[in-house]
């Protein structure tokens, strides 16, 4: 699918003679009022230029400023912006930052270019910082942002290690229609896409058919992002953002922004996070007597299987569900820069056993950004990504064949030791199929079927920007921005069959191999020009007036094949 989109504003156009002055080099330090600690990653620019660094851990900064006297602005989320006079011949400045208890001083992003104050915005704007993100480790990145924006509902598709969830902003706008968020990433309108593994040619949710289906416990290609690279993450809940990003964004647009290097020496930062997964509450089983055993499967079973008081029980839940293997999260990034060039690095590897046996996930990323300045008009910035998410999701949702084990172990009373091997394999459930002359042992199903899918995914974006013209009260940027999202994803289900519910029939068993590819590109060209009137008469009503024109382009293509071997 391509999209061409022509957007236009009211565009002032100035001509004006422009003087090129000396240059002279400021530092200083940010430190939070009342506290004094020091601010990091706090912005410190020149209004109306493209001059601009930020703090670094200890909160100082270095930047080169036009001779004369000047104004620096000092901004980061979470404290109210100030503007700083700095005379012609003063070399240092110290900033006191207060904190934006309501955020309202907090710069919301309007589009690609341009962005207003939280208090001035026309509609609501949801915004998470990095922090509030990994406070707590969580599975996927939707998971950190549950609970943090009001309104967002956010719902987990699978229990499976790895799995990701559904992010609702507005809710479901139609029966058919999807309803999915557009989710931008640096620029970049990235997939989310669910890419259905094909169990359903094993499970039978919907009977007599060997495609895909939404209860396939599939991925969203969300989870694939690591929570611990992002800066901020910015919600548009209105339908107004479609104004913006097009009917695409009718649902919202989650705009999410990575972290950048800052000015100073290079810092090197590790985080090693070690755990277990377990499972804090089980539904148990009913323990049975003789008598009330035969009730259910009659008294020729009961005998068989409980021939004296009391019945023999096995904890189906705690032995399928109770593995509480080594959970590990690694994080490195490198972080630094000049005045003209800053950098950020970043790598993640993060493992996470399932508490079911055999469910497993890994997932393993490396990020770069750069920034770069070309002098005082030009400036440019790069991200570049790679992931590879690896997941082992087993059996566990819908099915109509006895397959998921809580539903085999609902109609499987507690009296056997379903762990019990034969010819090397877990034994048929014999009980369940002399109830329903069907079923299958969870033990033997688990152990056995395959349910993986294997994603690389490559994301990168770029930024250049000129400022033609800047004055004290009015400045003309030009900029263009592009970007690629890419994955493939190899995804295979085997049962194999021996197991119970597989039918004799000489065939090898069930197998399905799902098969997908991605790209996503989209470009745009800007020209912004912000007006701040020193007049007097406009002052009280009219703070800054900013229009833009310019063109966008999206194009989208995804192409899958699924292949099933039936029976």
């Amino acid at each position: 699918m391509r999209r061409f989109t022509l957007a236009l504003g009211a565009l002032t156009l100035i001509t004006c003679a422009q003087t090129v002055s000396a240059q002279r080099r400021l530092t200083g330090i940010v430190t939070e009022s009342g506290t004094g600690q020091p601010v990091d990653a706090a912005s410190i620019t020149v209004p109306g230029t493209t001059i601009g660094t930020h703090t670094g851990d200890d909160g100082r900064f270095a930047l080169t400023i036009p001779s004369g006297p000047q104004t620096v602005r000092v901004r980061r989320i979470g404290y109210r912006l100030q503007d700083i006079a700095v005379t012609a011949d003063q070399g240092d400045i110290r900033v006191a930052m207060v904190r934006d208890v309501l955020q309202l001083e907090a710069q919301i992003i309007t589009g690609a270019v341009t962005s207003v104050a939280r208090a001035n915005a026309a509609n609501d704007v949801a915004q998470v910082t990095g922090t509030d993100l990994n406070r707590a480790p969580t599975p996927t990145l939707e998971n950190a942002l549950q609970a943090k924006i009001a309104g967002a509902t956010v719902t987990t598709n699978s229990g499976a290690p790895g799995g990701g969830a559904q992010f609702r902003i507005r809710g479901a706008s139609s029966i058919l229609g999807n309803s999915d968020p557009l989710i931008v990433v640096d620029g970049v309108i990235v997939s989310n896409q669910v890419i259905e593994p094909g169990t359903n040619s094993v499970l039978q949710a919907i009977r007599n058919t060997s495609e895909a289906s939404d209860q396939d416990n599939g991925t969203n290609r969300l989870a694939d992002l690591n929570e611990n690279e992002i800066e901020s993450v910015q919600v548009l809940k209105s339908a107004a953002a479609s104004a913006i990003y097009g009917s695409m964004a009718t649902n919202g647009v989650v705009l999410i922004t990575t972290k950048r290097g800052h000015q100073g020496a290079t810092q090197f930062n590790i985080t090693q996070r070690v755990g277990t997964n377990q499972v804090m509450r089980l539904l148990g089983s009913r323990h049975f007597t003789n008598a009330t055993l035969k009730d259910v499967v009659g008294a020729t079973q009961a005998n068989k299987y409980c021939p004296t008081d009391p019945c023999p029980y096995y904890d189906y839940q705690k032995e399928l569900y109770g593995q509480t293997g080594l959970a590990y999260e690694t994080s490195l990034s490198l972080t630094g820069g000049t005045d003209v060039t800053k950098y950020f690095v970043s790598a993640n590897d993060k493992g996470d056993p399932g508490t079911m046996i055999n469910t497993n996930a890994r997932r393993q990323d490396m990020r770069l950004n750069i920034d770069q300045a070309f002098g005082t008009k030009w400036t440019a910035n790069a991200s570049a990504s790679i992931f590879r998410s690896q997941t082992a999701r087993g059996i566990s949702n819908n099915d109509n064949t006895f397959t998921s084990p809580l539903y085999a172990f609902g109609y499987t009373p507690a009296v056997v030791d379903l762990r019990q091997t034969q010819n090397g394999h877990p034994i048929d459930n014999l009980l369940l199929a002399s109830l329903f002359g069907t079923g299958s042992n969870p033990f033997q199903t688990i152990s056995a079927v395959k349910n993986n899918e294997d994603v690389w995914r490559q994301l990168g974006s770029a930024q250049i920007r000129y400022s033609a013209f800047t004055s004290q009260s009015q400045s003309l940027a030009f900029s263009a921005i592009g970007g690629f999202d890419r994955f493939d994803s190899d995804g295979e289900t085997y049962s194999p069959n021996y197991l119970q519910f597989e039918p004799d029939d000489g065939f090898p068993g069930t197998a399905v191999q799902a098969e997908a590819l991605s790209r996503q590109y989209n470009g745009q060209v800007n020209a912004v020009h912000t007006y701040t009137p020193n007049d007097v008469r406009f002052i009280g009503w009219l703070t800054t007036l900013t229009s833009a024109a310019g063109l966008q382009y999206e194009d989208r293509a995804l192409n899958q094949y699924e292949r099933a071997c039936n029976r």
